[in-house]
């Protein structure tokens, strides 16, 4: 059977990429002017490589601006996109240990094992349980859940599910999901959390990903990956990433001192390189006037925008 422990040492050593949030009030809502989360985490667009040309770089283009400006928002998901540093750690270790307490086959109320500051955790799963082998997917739904212990305290609201390919292999696929998931009380105002964090093995850290979708001003849904960004919204952000645009695909983003606060959810100064496996390319700069221009290349042609 897996470890809290393990999984409490998976977590730190994700730390450097995962948890780090915006500066600057809290979150909830999209009332920081960036793009809304979508109703799950879950992305079902394309993730084949984009086929870049005169068609659709200006969409990848804009769209990844925004996705950028998803990964850098107050409520949205926390990454390594500005300066405050967040230990998200005891939140993570609370999920698993919420899932560790439920042994039943379903409707489990661990509210007094973990909520001991009040409000209510429940636990359904499908599976062999914690003492068994074989695959267990866990939902633990947190209902203004107070989490109290030493010099810690904090409060979740919302969903989470945990998916374990085989519960009795350390080794096993491993994945955690907040599906708008709010946390407060650990310093840093409130969040709420839009992301998936899975493994493919879940004893090695460097197997893991971070993901998060999000509801474009076109209203595609689209998602984010592999982020390591840093910056902010007025000095700029830079880094790279990995984009799935719903409809185009994937292409892997540059980020360079992207800015925002003029032009609603895009950005309105920088620019971003993108490029798909397939060796097609694009680039796009976004201006203070919120217009953009840009370049395509297909391999055997290019033009501008």
């Amino acid at each position: 059977m897996k470890s809290t422990d393990q999984f409490r040492q998976l977590f730190i050593c994700a730390a450097s990429s995962l948890l780090i949030v915006a500066c600057g009030g809290s979150g909830g809502g999209g009332g920081d002017g960036g793009p809304s989360n979508g109703s799950g985490i879950s992305f079902t667009g394309n993730t084949a490589p984009a086929q870049i040309d005169e068609s659709n770089a200006q969409s990848i283009g804009e769209t990844s601006g925004e996705a950028v400006r998803q990964a850098a928002g107050t409520s949205s998901l926390p990454t390594a996109v500005e300066v405050q540093e967040v230990d998200l750690e005891p939140v993570h270790r609370t999920v698993i240990e919420s899932a560790q307490l439920s042994t039943l086959p379903s409707g489990v109320d661990v509210s007094s094992g973990v909520c001991t500051g009040g409000g209510s955790a429940n636990v359904t799963f499908s599976g062999p349980g914690q003492n068994g082998s074989g695959r267990l997917d866990s939902t633990i739904v947190y209902d203004n859940c107070v989490f109290n212990s030493g010099n810690t305290t904090f409060t979740i609201d919302g969903t989470v599910i945990t998916e374990d390919s085989d519960v009795s292999n350390p080794s096993s696929a491993f994945s955690i999901s907040y599906q708008n998931v709010t946390v407060s009380g650990l310093g840093f105002g409130s969040q709420t959390l839009n992301y998936t964090f899975s493994c493919t093995n879940a004893s090695v850290s460097s197997t893991c990903t971070q993901s998060s979708t999000f509801v474009s001003s076109s209203g595609g849904t689209h998602q984010i990956s592999d982020y390591s960004i840093s910056g902010n919204t007025s000095s700029g952000f830079n880094g790279t990433a990995s984009f799935s645009h719903a409809t185009y695909g994937t292409v892997s983003i540059n980020v360079s001192g992207l800015t925002y606060g003029s032009c609603g959810t895009s950005p309105d100064g920088g620019t971003i390189a993108f490029t798909s496996s397939n060796g097609s390319s694009g680039s796009i700069t976004f201006s203070s006037n919120c217009t953009v221009s840009g370049t395509w290349n297909t391999g055997s042609a290019s033009g501008s925008f």
